[in-house]
């Protein structure tokens, strides 16, 4: 809340939040913040978390990118791709988010 009201100032807040879209930490940060992936039209649908290759028992998003309303999005990529030998960069896959953001420094 605290950041959604800091008028004038482009947001973005990433990362892993151990939380899917129906749980309450997801519902408090899009009242408040645009879920990027839902507001772009090029987009990425699919699991973040994949446990170094063990699949989970369910596959969700838990990974998130929000963005305040003067952030425009433009295209949200789950890269899933592994270093050339197969392992994982991490447990989670990494989202990309491409986004354009205006602002004019104010004196």
């Amino acid at each position: 809340e605290k950041v959604s009201k800091k008028e004038g100032y482009p947001t973005v807040i990433m990362g892993d939040f151990n939380s899917n879209k129906k749980s309450e930490c997801y519902k408090t940060i899009s009242a408040q913040m645009i879920d990027c992936q839902a507001r772009c039209v090029d987009t990425d649908d699919g699991p973040t978390y994949h446990n170094w290759g063990k699949k989970p028992s369910t596959d969700i998003a838990i990974d998130f990118c929000f963005i305040s309303k003067d952030v425009m999005p433009f295209k949200f990529d789950i890269k899933q791709e592994t270093w050339g030998t197969g392992a994982y960069f991490s447990d989670h896959y990494a989202i990309v988010s491409d986004l354009a953001i205006e602002y004019e420094v104010k004196k």
